[in-house]
């Protein structure tokens, strides 16, 4: 029956739909035919069904909120430009390609920039790769992602590699990224030795660096790669380590006594940069988490509002009762949104030093 609609809209729907009496009035329709009554009937459902939009329109302004993904996503794509994607793929291109000599397994390099394997070596790639899948009872979720991804390649005959993104929609092309699971594979371990080198710079000289990753860990957390360089006069400069490399040309290894002389140096300058670092995002958070605390509260406070002068409205006790909870309903889900907003208010940083470099 059409009826059932206004039970369900007694909820949410209350605050703008009205008093239910005055939107149906039962001592009208006594008086109309049934035609007259069922169209009545129609027009209020169709008043009822726009009304749900409208609610549900809010309630998604009201998600995004409090999740700011919208933010999030628009801050991904500044961090992570077009010459870091490049620089990263190059980087594993390198590392992919000297991950298959190491194992003696065969390539071509085509004029397109793409990678060919033979059917025999394309076996050998899986069968070294199997051996480095993650072990299935204490990483199975890993396990499962790696597995998959070696079925991918399992029945090609010749295997094509695509280090460039605009090539990750070829078909039966395999685009390897920084991220995809056989460079988490052949990638050396996260407690590896870290990289010891000297470089030569276009910009700076006669400096010494510590290369490290900076980990910001919040709800939204961010990573970037960073060198903090010294001189002998003490001057100290943090750069992008993007930045940086792309105008830098690896020479060769340094010792390992100067490279712990070069962390110990620069220990203090990077815990500095971290601190810095957090406490520029903390207060860029609080300001954000400030103005949707402000903008939630006031949502919820005219919700409430409007709620109460409709329950002055009621007579009907039940509908009364209806109404008293949704009151309580509201100013729950008010405590709730906004103590979910104040946990993302918590925020760490940490380090992790990848490697040590003289530049001459």
């Amino acid at each position: 029956m059409k009826l059932d609609i206004f039970e369900s809209s007694i909820g949410e729907l209350e605050p703008i739909l009205g008093d239910l009496q005055n939107r149906l009035n039962i001592a009208e329709l006594i008086h109309l035919t049934p035609q007259e009554c069922e169209q009545r009937v129609h027009l209020q459902e169709l008043a009822i069904t726009r009304e749900k939009i409208e609610i549900a329109g809010q309630t998604a302004e009201v998600e995004k909120l409090i999740n700011d993904d919208y933010r999030f996503e628009h801050e991904k794509e500044q961090w992570i430009g077009a010459e870091k994607i490049a620089y990263l793929q190059t980087q594993v291109r390198k590392l992919f390609l000297g991950f298959l000599e190491s194992q003696s397994i065969g390539y071509n390099e085509l004029k397109d920039g793409t990678v060919k394997l033979t059917s025999d070596n394309t076996k050998r790639l899986i069968a070294v790769l199997k051996d480095r899948l993650s072990d299935k009872r204490t990483q199975n979720s890993r396990y499962i992602v790696e597995r998959t991804a070696i079925q991918v390649i399992l029945r090609q005959k010749e295997l094509r590699i695509s280090f460039e993104t605009n090539n990750n929609d070829d078909f039966g092309m395999l685009f390897l990224s920084i991220a995809h699971p056989f460079i988490m594979m052949i990638a050396p371990s996260k407690n590896a030795t870290p990289l010891y080198t000297t470089l030569r710079h276009s910009h700076y000289q006669s400096m010494v660096g510590v290369i490290y990753r900076a980990d910001i860990h919040a709800r939204k957390p961010k990573s970037s790669l960073c060198i903090t360089l010294v001189n002998d006069t003490r001057t100290v400069e943090t750069l992008d380590y993007f930045d940086f490399m792309a105008h830098a040309t690896p020479s060769n290894e340094i010792s390992t006594k100067d490279a712990e002389a070069i962390k110990s140096r620069l220990m203090p300058h990077m815990m500095h940069h971290i601190e810095t670092l957090k406490s520029d995002e903390s207060e860029s958070l609080n300001r954000l988490i400030d103005v949707k605390i402000h903008s939630l509260a006031n949502y919820y406070d005219k919700k409430i509002i409007q709620a109460k002068k409709m329950e002055a409205k009621v007579t009907e006790e039940g509908v009364l009762r209806m109404r008293e909870a949704q009151i309580d309903n509201l100013i729950e889900d008010k405590r709730l949104k906004i103590a979910e907003l104040e946990k993302q208010r918590e925020i760490a940083g940490s380090f992790e030093i990848l490697g040590m470099a003289v530049i001459q």
